[in-house]
């Protein structure tokens, strides 16, 4: 969102991939106005859409950086990726429009971070298809800087598989157990590189035990929403 990255911002980050769409005359201003104090990035899937962001940073005298997203399986965002066709169009069109910089390719593979049997499966198969994006939209003439793609969940997967030169982990940052749970299934699953990035929790919630009428079960006053995500792991007590 453009108010997240307004925050990091403030904060002092200088170059920032908001990776997902930014729609409407709103939020284009406002993402135009955190252009003048940062260098900003934005997932484009649609003709219009870019037109429009390039319109507004040419009338605010500044420059937005773009990367085409494609739908490699995740079934989310993203021009679907056996749709060349239109994948080179908005490249091309990125690539020559004022006030824009075509900075590459995006293909986010949330569907396969858990790292379970079909994860791994579907985690070469996005690979192989980003690779042939790319190797599509290069050989129409149009260079592809990066490629941004991954997550905290397959960091040390996609690293090894190749297809990304970018990666978006910043779900991972503290490592709460759904990212630990998530790592532990990839190294008992694969012969993952012994230099690969390894995350370990760095953010831990202070909690009292409000009842232990029951044996064997404790409640806290920490609730759902703070003590793990929906589907992730439960919280480990130290």
């Amino acid at each position: 969102k453009v108010s997240q990255a307004a925050a990091l911002v403030d904060g002092g980050i200088t170059d920032i991939l908001i990776a997902n769409q930014v729609v409407g005359a709103d939020k284009i201003a406002a993402l135009v106005r955190l252009a003048r104090c940062a260098t900003v990035c934005v997932a484009v899937d649609n003709m219009t859409n870019l037109k429009h962001i390039s319109t507004a940073a040419v009338a605010g005298g500044v420059n937005i950086a773009v990367l085409v997203d494609v739908d490699a399986g995740m079934g989310r965002c993203g021009v679907p990726h056996d749709d060349t066709d239109c994948i080179v169009a908005l490249c091309q069109v990125a690539f020559s429009l004022p006030g824009i910089t075509f900075r590459g390719l995006m293909g986010y593979d949330g569907h396969t971070q858990e790292g379970d049997a079909e994860a791994r499966e579907e985690a070469v198969t996005h690979s192989q298809r980003l690779d042939a994006v790319r190797a599509t939209v290069e050989a129409a003439g149009i260079p592809v800087p990066l490629v941004s793609g991954a997550g905290s969940g397959n960091i040390a997967r996609a690293t090894q598989l190749g297809s990304v030169t970018e990666v978006q982990a910043g779900g991972g940052i503290f490592c709460c157990q759904t990212y630990d749970k998530y790592h532990k299934n990839w190294e008992e699953a694969q012969d993952l590189p012994s230099d690969r990035p390894r995350l370990r929790p760095c953010l831990y919630i202070l909690a009292q035990v409000v009842s232990s009428a029951t044996e064997g079960r404790a409640v806290v006053d920490a609730g759902f929403k703070a003590s793990f995500p929906s589907g992730g792991g439960l919280p480990r007590c130290i």
